[in-house]
């Protein structure tokens, strides 16, 4: 058991370094300066290799233990009252986190997607709510030959 609470310290104090990471991303991304941009694109990939790395281990020690597929608050509903004290508590520090990576990275998106459109470099395409089905704009649609030059 100690094992396991030992990880998820460690897990969740990953989840609350990212979250200052996406703090520091969208202030570097407010900044409009392009070595700051570049910064945090490689910041951000090295975040997503070391999550990968995180998950990766945490699904295997779960297995390990027992306790593969689990959720974090089925896990805490299979230990006993002293253990799952102090999962509730790095559970609930990890939802907080985990909200304000979402928060920060809706910000951030939406800054850049504005960033492009004033620049007139849209994707050209669009995104709907009902599954992410990219869909070219009416102007990226006709061929090449329909257009006027």
């Amino acid at each position: 058991m100690e094992q396991l609470v030992e990880f998820l310290r460690e897990y969740v104090d990953f989840f609350e370094e990212m979250e200052r990471k996406q703090e520091e991303k969208l202030q570097k991304l407010l900044s409009r300066e392009l070595s700051q941009i570049e910064e945090t694109i490689m910041m951000q990939q090295a975040m997503d290799k070391r999550l990968e790395n995180m998950e990766r281990r945490r699904s295997a020690l779960f297995e390990q233990l027992g306790y593969g597929g689990f959720t974090f608050k089925e896990l805490i509903a299979a230990q006993g009252k002293e253990a799952a004290k102090e999962l509730i508590g790095l559970n609930e520090r990890l939802e907080h986190a985990v909200g304000n990576i979402r928060f920060y990275n809706e910000k951030a998106s939406g800054l850049a997607q504005a960033e492009l459109e004033k620049m007139g470099a849209g994707t050209g395409t669009a995104v709907t709510k009902t599954g992410g089905i990219y869909k070219p704009e009416a102007a990226y649609r006709r061929s090449m030959l329909e257009r006027k030059v």
